[in-house]
C-alpha cells in the first residue's frame, strides 16, 4: 500500500516529517510541519498521520515476554507470560493493527481477566508472587465479612431459599 501512495500523483509522503498543527476545518486546510528544526505550513486537501507500526514496548522493561519485533506474546486468551497481566490492541503479538481488531481485544482480556478472578476468588495469591510488609495482616477485600444475604438472580424471582413462587413462561 505504502508503493501505491508513493506512485500517487494525488499523495505526497513527507519522510522525517513532524505535525506541529493542523489548521483550518475538521479536514485541515493547513498544516505546519516540522522538519529538521524547520517550521513551515503547507496547503492540504486532507492530512493522514502514519504512527508507525513499531510497538512501543520498551517501557515493560522485561516483565512479560516479547516477540523478535517486540510485541507482547499472549495465549488465545490474551494473558501474557505474568500471570493476571492481559493485554488489547495493537502492541500484542499477530495484531491485526485495526481499530475494530483492537476493540474486540479489550473485550476478550476484560472477559479473561473477569474468569480468573473469579476462579481465583478467595484465594490470597494469582500466581504472582506477593511482598507483604513483615507483621502485616492480611486479608480478603473479596471475601464478605458481615451476614450473607441472598438477592435474586432475576427481578422476577424470589433467593433461594426464601420460598415464594417462580413465574412461569
Amino acid at each position: 500500500m505504502a508503493g501505491r501512495a508513493e506512485a500517487s500523483n494525488a499523495i505526497h509522503t513527507l519522510a522525517d516529517t513532524g505535525l506541529v498543527e493542523v489548521r483550518g476545518d475538521e479536514r485541515g486546510t493547513a498544516a505546519l510541519l516540522r522538519q529538521k528544526e524547520t517550521d513551515r505550513g503547507e496547503a492540504v486537501d486532507g492530512v493522514f498521520v502514519f504512527a508507525g507500526l513499531e510497538p512501543n514496548t520498551e517501557w515493560l522493561g522485561g516483565l512479560v515476554d516479547l516477540d523478535s519485533a517486540g510485541h507482547i506474546v499472549t495465549d488465545i486468551s490474551l494473558a501474557t507470560s505474568v500471570p493476571g497481566v492481559f493485554i488489547a490492541g495493537d502492541v500484542r503479538q499477530f495484531s491485526a493493527a485495526q481499530l475494530a481488531a483492537s476493540a474486540g481485544d479489550g473485550a476478550t482480556a476484560v472477559v479473561s481477566a473477569v474468569r480468573r478472578l473469579k476462579a481465583n476468588r478467595g484465594r490470597r495469591s494469582f500466581g504472582g508472587p506477593q511482598r507483604q510488609p513483615i507483621g502485616a495482616t492480611v486479608t480478603n477485600p473479596c471475601r464478605p465479612t458481615g451476614p450473607a444475604v441472598r438477592r435474586p438472580s432475576h427481578p422476577g424471582r424470589r433467593a433461594r431459599g426464601g420460598g415464594g413462587t417462580v413465574p412461569s413462561r
